[in-house]
């Protein structure tokens, strides 16, 4: 989530293509302030509910579902800046 937080805040504000329509509103609103303050918000929340996960085996991959998500965002905005 932080390399994601990390390219939006790098790329966003030249290229004006944030998919998500909450990260969307909030930058428009609030800036880069509550951008941050949604994906920190969003990065316990994840962590919290794998640490609920009793198995270890598949608190494992509910850890690693949990950070593709990070992942994903980092890579499409990747992907936005070399557009």
């Amino acid at each position: 989530m932080g390399l994601d937080l990390v390219t939006f805040a790098l790329i966003y504000p030249g290229k004006g293509v944030e998919m998500n329509p909450i990260m969307e509103r909030g930058y428009a609103g609030f800036g880069l302030i509550i951008v941050g303050l949604i994906k920190v918000i969003a990065t316990f929340a994840m962590c919290l509910l794998v640490l609920r996960v009793k198995n270890s085996r598949v608190r494992f991959w509910t850890a690693i579902f949990a950070a593709s998500f990070g992942i994903l965002g980092f890579l499409g905005n990747i992907t936005a800046w070399l557009a």
